[in-house]
């Protein structure tokens, strides 16, 4: 599987694992790369997913070492592309790998399924995504199973107050709020980390003394470190931290279905 964000891969071998009882791996950075031991397991057929980037997939050293192997590539039962759209989005440049995945098709036997899934694949993404895969115009399937949620609503909000004031996102913070499970549950998307702290900064002043510098509001980011995020994850999900201001990395995260607010106020 191929899957862009280390937070995002830590979490899929977690669900494998525990859901599924699918022993499961995540071949990158935070755990060793493609060491040795790695590709040994990986031929031997020790684990059912293998959790990996685009960058790493189409190395020298995967190519060579796993691709090329016959005996890995029998072992291959399908190539799935989790949160397609990236394909698209960041192909072209902020992540090129993404652009050129196509090429692991000559690897692969000829009927090895591989499959784009994506909640957010409008009709040109989907156009691209599907070139850049390289399928065949006459010879795929597609399923759309909608993506409405009953339980989730799509609010508009008009911006009052000038956006770096932060005064908009004041509704997060109840009023006469006096403990921390009086702050809902909330996803705050910013553009980057700096707004992320000015958006933290500010929802800190408009709560009691008592509970300012307790760490309820904390970033998120692929660019913190994966023990960080998976802290931090846990303890947004126990509801110990009360808001995420966070990058797209957050975006990707499953299982935070108990948030009751999510805004990108930019």
């Amino acid at each position: 599987m191929v899957s862009p964000l280390l937070a995002l891969q830590t979490e899929q071998v977690r669900t494998f694992e525990t859901e599924f009882k699918l022993k499961a791996v995540a071949v990158n950075s935070s755990h060793g790369g493609c060491s040795p031991e790695i590709v040994k397991a990986l031929k031997a057929g020790e684990y059912q997913i293998l959790l990996i980037s685009p960058e790493l997939l189409l190395s020298k050293h995967f190519v060579d070492n796993l691709l090329r192997d016959k005996t890995f590539i029998l072992l291959i039962l399908a190539v799935v592309v989790d949160e397609a759209h990236v394909v698209s989005h960041w192909g072209a440049g902020f992540r090129k790998k993404y652009g050129e995945l196509g090429m692991v098709r000559a690897f692969l036997r000829r009927d090895t399924p591989i499959v784009a899934m994506s909640a957010t694949l409008s009709p040109r993404v989907r156009k691209d995504v599907l070139s850049k895969l390289e399928f065949d115009d006459n010879n795929y399937v597609f399923v759309n199973i909608g993506n409405d949620r009953p339980n989730v609503a799509l609010v508009a909000r008009a911006i009052e107050h000038p956006q770096e004031t932060y005064i908009d996102l004041n509704f997060i913070i109840p009023e006469n709020t006096a403990n921390a499970e009086d702050i809902p549950l909330t996803l705050i998307y910013a553009d980057n980390i700096p707004k992320s702290t000015s958006v933290i900064d500010h929802l800190e002043t408009l709560l009691p003394p008592n509970l300012r510098s307790l760490g309820l509001m904390r970033p998120f980011s692929a660019a913190f470190p994966h023990d960080y995020r998976s802290t931090l994850l846990d303890a947004f999900k126990k509801g110990v931290v009360r808001v995420m201001v966070c990058t797209d990395a957050a975006g990707m995260q499953r299982h935070l279905s108990a948030a009751t607010f999510a805004t990108q106020p930019f």
